[in-house]
Parts: structure tokens; C-alpha cells; sequence
């Protein structure tokens, strides 16, 4: 927590030509970010580009989180469309943040728009994702639309919930579930095919 210092020894390197790289420069970000001083880590996270130093998911996360926050969600569909253009790989808490927030700032389309794109990457959703889009559809009279969502969030749970008796060597029960959802008419998806081979293949 003494950024000060820190900032102070990260300047002497860099006087003395050692280049600062994306570890450092992260470190030095969380820093101002726990310290609140969100705006502070955006003035190195620019510097990093003169510096020929790129981004990671890391230094973006912690940036989005501390937007957050602060309650900027523009700040943090920013970033998050950064690292959409720059091929940067979007932790799921990210998207969790970016949809959460949009759809707090009443901005439902922005945030169904980054839950879609979510889906083509082939990310899944979580329960806060399903739950924040929910609210804001039934907030807005979409009541079809919320409840489209909610079939997704509980399918999503028990796939989840497959995955997890299979890890946990309840074969059976994993299998049982399955079947109770196909009969339902949810369709065992890639995820759960892989959940059931995998907990047949430890068994």
C-alpha cells in the first residue's frame, strides 16, 4: 500500500534503463486501485503503450473492477471493447462486471449486446449475468425476455450442477439429472457431454 514508494523505485529503474515490464506495471495499477485512485493507474496503463509494453486480461480486470467501483460503467465497457479490438482474452468476471454495470446504469441493450458477444466466444454466463439482465428486462416490461433468461440461468445451474456431482464421483446422480433435463427439453449441450465423459472416463 505505500504506492508512493513504490512509485518512487519504479522510476529509479526505469532511470537507470531497466525496462518496466507487464508484472510491474500491474503491481504498480492494483496499487492505485486499491488506493482509489482509478484515474492515477489509467495515466500508467496509457504510458505502457509508448512503452511497448501490452496489457494483459490482468491489468484490464483490475482496471474494470476499480471502474466499477467508482461507479463509471462507461469506463468499463471502454475497456472492455479494448480488449475486444485488441484480441485480449476476457476473463468471465470481466464480462460480469460490464453487464452488471450497464444494466445497474439502465443501458439493458448495451449490456444484452456484450452477454451476445459473450455467447458467439463461446463463454458461458453466470448466475450474476442471467440475474442483472433479468432485472433490468422485468424493470423495463420485457417480461417475455426475463423469462427466456430465466429458463437459460436455471438450464445453466443444472449443467453446472452435473459438472460438479461428476466431479465428485456421483456418476449416477450425474447421469439421472442429465436425462430428468433431456426429458424436459433441454438438450445436452457440449458442456454437459464433456462433464458426463469426463466423470465416466475418473470412474
Amino acid at each position: 500500500m505505500f504506492v508512493d514508494s513504490a512509485k518512487q523505485v519504479f522510476e529509479a529503474g526505469e532511470a537507470g534503463k531497466i525496462q518496466a515490464d507487464i508484472v510491474t506495471y500491474n503491481i504498480l495499477i492494483k496499487g492505485y486501485c486499491k488506493l482509489g485512485k482509478t484515474r492515477k493507474a489509467m495515466d500508467r496503463f496509457r504510458e505502457m503503450e509508448s512503452k511497448n509494453v501490452h496489457p494483459d486480461k490482468i491489468t484490464y480486470l483490475t482496471l474494470i473492477q476499480s471502474f466499477y467501483s467508482d461507479g463509471d460503467f462507461d469506463a468499463c465497457l471502454g475497456l472492455y471493447n479494448e480488449m475486444e479490438e485488441k484480441g485480449v482474452e476476457i476473463p468471465s468476471h470481466a464480462y460480469s462486471l460490464v453487464i452488471g454495470g450497464l444494466c445497474r446504469d439502465g443501458k439493458v441493450i448495451e449490456g444484452y449486446a456484450v452477454y451476445e458477444s459473450m455467447g458467439r466466444r463461446g463463454c458461458k454466463a453466470n448466475v450474476a449475468i442471467y440475474v442483472a439482465l433479468i432485472d433490468s428486462s422485468a424493470k423495463g416490461g420485457d417480461v417475455e425476455e426475463a423469462m427466456k433468461l430465466f429458463k437459460k440461468m436455471t438450464d445453466w445451474s443444472q449443467m453446472s450442477l452435473i459438472n460438479g456431482l461428476g466431479k465428485g464421483g456421483m456418476v449416477d446422480e450425474a447421469e439421472r439429472l442429465s436425462e430428468e433435463m433431456e426429458e424436459k427439453g433441454c438438450l445436452r449441450d457440449s458442456y454437459c457431454c464433456n462433464a458426463l465423459i469426463d466423470a465416466f472416463a475418473k470412474a
